[in-house]
């Protein structure tokens, strides 16, 4: 830039019409600055599950306790009888079954009472 163009920014003139326009500013009236409102967040539309008619029950399952009773219906066949109750780890035992259970069956072996784990069982011989 050279002098004059420098001079010629910041003349006197320059600076009143600066200054005036500056005065104009603060003398319109401004608008209050917009107040928003916090956004809220849309709620999750709940889809709504149609309805489904029941269908008539034409075969009755059986419950879970019949179920129980036909699984173990083998077992509790021999109780109170004499058995040989072969196990996993090759240990032989001979006794009288007194009482089932889901997981396991009591024996009686020479009057001592073992509670023998079914999974650990190879199979079981009746002895008469």
């Amino acid at each position: 830039m050279s002098k004059d163009k420098f001079e010629d920014i910041y003349s006197e003139e320059a600076l009143e019409k600066y200054y005036k326009m500056r005065e104009e500013r603060k003398a319109k009236p401004q608008k209050p600055p917009i107040q928003r409102k916090p956004e809220e967040k849309p709620k999750p539309k709940v889809e709504e599950k149609p309805k489904v008619e029941e269908k008539p029950k034409t075969e009755e399952k059986p419950k879970a306790e019949e179920k129980k009773k036909l699984e173990d219906s083998k077992v509790d066949k021999i109780i109170g009888a004499k058995v040989k109750v072969y196990m996993r780890g090759k240990e032989v035992f001979e006794g009288v079954i007194k009482e089932t259970y889901k997981y396991d069956f009591l024996l009686d072996v020479n009057g001592r009472n073992l509670l023998i784990q079914k999974h650990a069982v190879d199979y079981i011989e009746l002895l008469g």
